[in-house]
């Protein structure tokens, strides 16, 4: 595989990915899947969005994509408010359903894989959507990003970045790429699709990641640099890692 970025005909933008605040059901290690109003921001979840927002405003970003669920638009709308950016809803951000199993604790998730030996990510309880299935719309999302910043973005006029930026820090330690991202998108998601995403990240662009990626913190930052060809039709060709389950604004 070329270079990120090296390509003819190529664009990059940088993605970054972050998980929504804390809520009362992250806190008590109940699983919320794809229940609703039951679950909107904790005091500290709130915080948490307050200081990424403060932590992102280094950044210039073009647009925020979010899940339809509660938590996630209240993340999203502290993010938006004061990045001054406007948000999109996609429900193919949300969280996976979990079925019978929303609104209970944890440990009856672990316990039915258990019983039905097979690891807990991949047990898909009664009523509840396979791991294939949300990886699958994840990717249909991310495929539908790359589309639209390819008519976006121009090579010419990469981003400005200031100090203290993701992608300035990563300058600082590793060789700098040879373009600069040309847009930033960021997207406000669960644990979940973002496992997900960034198993594909792995699996199909070879991306530096973790081989088990672990579950992302609440709020963490994990940020890509995404390289696409734009002819003959628009295609990503690699994921670059930038920063992945980055907690340090979180104070």
């Amino acid at each position: 595989t070329p270079p990120p970025c090296r390509l003819r005909m190529a664009v990059c933008f940088q993605l970054t990915i972050v998980r929504h605040g804390e809520t009362d059901a992250n806190k008590d290690r109940i699983i919320q899947g794809q229940q609703d109003t039951a679950h909107p921001l904790s005091q500290l979840g709130r915080r948490q969005a307050e200081q990424l927002a403060d932590r992102l405003s280094r950044e210039t970003i073009s647009t925020v994509y979010s899940s339809d669920l509660l938590r996630t638009r209240e993340t999203s709308e502290v993010l938006s408010s004061q990045l001054n950016t406007p948000v999109e809803v996609d429900p193919r951000l949300r969280e996976r359903a979990f079925g019978s199993l929303e609104g209970r604790p944890l440990s009856e998730l672990v316990t039915s894989a258990k019983r039905k030996g097979v690891d807990v990510v991949e047990y898909t309880p009664p009523g509840g959507e396979s791991l294939e299935a949300v990886e699958a719309r994840a990717v249909e999302f991310f495929c539908d990003l790359c589309r639209k910043h390819s008519h976006l973005v121009s090579p010419a006029t990469p981003i400005s970045q200031v100090e203290g930026s993701i992608f300035s820090r990563y300058c600082q330690s590793k060789p700098p790429p040879a373009q600069r991202p040309t847009a930033h998108a960021l997207v406000v998601s669960h644990g979940g699709l973002i496992r997900c995403l960034l198993n594909h990240f792995k699996t199909r662009y070879q991306c530096q990641l973790p081989d088990r990626p672990l579950s992302t913190p609440n709020t963490a930052i994990n940020s890509f640099l995404v390289a696409m060809e734009t002819e003959p039709e628009p295609k990503c060709v690699s994921v670059t890692v930038l920063c992945v389950h980055d907690t340090s604004h979180l104070k």
